[in-house]
C-alpha cells in the first residue's frame, strides 16, 4: 500500500479492508476526500480511546 508522500508499507489484505471501510464510513460523514492515511489516523484515535477507558476500568 502506498501512503501519503510517497511512502510504501506492507499491511495485512484483512487490515486494509478495516481502513477501506473505515474511509467509506468517512466519506458517508461528510469529509471530504479521506484517504487511507486519515482512516489509519482515525482507528489510531479509536483504538487510544478505547485503551484509556480500559485503564480506567471503562468499557
Amino acid at each position: 500500500m502506498v501512503m501519503s508522500r510517497g511512502k510504501t508499507i506492507r499491511i495485512d489484505v484483512n487490515a486494509h479492508r478495516i481502513l477501506v471501510n473505515v474511509k467509506e464510513e468517512m466519506k458517508e460523514e461528510g469529509i471530504g476526500s479521506p484517504t487511507l492515511s486519515d482512516a489509519v489516523r482515525r482507528m489510531n484515535r479509536k483504538l487510544d480511546n478505547c485503551y484509556s477507558n480500559d485503564e480506567e476500568g471503562g468499557g
